[in-house]
């Protein structure tokens, strides 16, 4: 009976062609753009929100905060668990959570429960980040993951200019600043 098991480390090469690791690599591409536009909708929309929801200008102010602290703090156990479990099921689940909680955004009525909203949107996007980068990881070779995580980090700067833009036009219609 032949012994057909391999018999070094398998090679990512060997379990995906270069058009899957390019879909994959856009895909997650698209996944962290949909994770900055979650992050900043709020930012971009806050004074209407806040003039709509009778905010004073300390709870406008501590709105940022939910998001990044539980971001922040959330990611270590969250990539950790990226570590140990199916690293696409996690991806999932975090970009259903912060959508959810970003559609809960919109229908919240005061502020704690808008607070509550963006922290969940925080937890979302903890687990996204890491999910990212291992699935990455996983389709690129060593002497080719550079080049991938470099195009996904450009990508991110590209949506940073493209975000500021959008938000420097939608204040300007809304201000009556054209």
């Amino acid at each position: 009976m032949a012994n057909n098991a391999p018999t070094g480390p398998i090679r990512v090469d060997e379990v995906s062609s270069l058009g899957q690791r390019w879909y994959v690599l856009i895909i997650m591409m698209l996944v962290y753009t949909i994770s900055i536009a979650d992050r900043y909708v709020l930012s971009t929309l806050l004074g209407p929100i806040s003039k709509e929801l009778n905010l004073t200008d300390t709870e406008t102010a501590w709105l940022g905060l939910p998001l990044a602290l539980f971001y922040v703090t959330m990611g270590i156990p969250l990539s950790w668990l990226c570590d140990r479990t199916n690293r696409r099921n996690l991806l999932a689940a975090s970009v259903a959570v912060w959508s959810l909680m970003t559609a809960i955004t919109g229908y919240t009525r005061g502020y704690i429960d808008l607070l509550l909203a963006r922290v969940g949107v925080g937890i979302g996007e903890a687990g996204g980040t890491p999910a990212c980068n291992s699935i990455i990881a996983d389709y690129f070779p060593a002497d080719r993951r550079s080049m991938a995580m470099c195009l996904d980090i450009t990508w991110v700067a590209r949506r940073f200019l493209c975000v500021g833009r959008a938000r420097y036009h939608f204040g300007a219609y809304h201000h009556g600043n054209d």
